[in-house]
């Protein structure tokens, strides 16, 4: 697994050209390698972790997967984290400004990477109370940068 210096997951912004990989797309989903997604929220106090998983490549999640996704969220959900509580969702968005963005009809949804060896991770966090405040779209790295050169080079073309 990859971690930077201090030991923990380094959290990326995503980049414009990015976007749609915080959306699972089931014409898409295959070929970019996605293994399914996760959805959460921190329940009525804003300090609960209910998660739900939704798989997409079934045949992609082995034992590896699993345990890093545990380690990830783990790691995530660790005291002073983003996925600790609402709390520490919303004031790490808010720090990370380059992080918001405007799709679709929302205006409060920040999107963020991470990156294993192995895997790609897209976070969206979304701040409205009352709705899922994460959803975590989880790749087979190798797959995604395949398929993510294959549609620049037929951009090219």
């Amino acid at each position: 697994m990859l971690r930077d210096k201090t030991g923990n997951f380094e959290i990326k912004t995503v980049s414009i050209g990015e976007l749609d990989l915080l959306y699972p797309d089931k014409e898409r989903d295959a070929e970019r390698g996605l293994i399914g997604y996760l959805r959460a929220d921190f329940g009525h106090n804003g300090k609960e972790f209910w998660m739900t998983w939704f798989d997409r490549c079934g045949e992609l999640k082995t034992q590896v997967f699993k345990d890093e996704l545990d380690a990830v969220i783990n790691h995530l959900r660790e005291d002073g984290n983003i996925l600790n509580s609402l709390t520490a969702l919303t004031g790490y968005c808010r720090k990370h400004p380059d992080a918001l963005l405007t799709v679709k009809y929302r205006t409060d949804t920040y999107g963020f990477k991470i990156d294993t060896e192995a895997h790609s991770y897209y976070i969206r966090g979304m701040l409205t109370q009352g709705d899922y405040y994460m959803v975590c779209c989880c790749y087979l790295r190798e797959r995604l940068e395949q398929s993510l050169a294959a549609a620049q080079s037929k951009k090219e073309d």
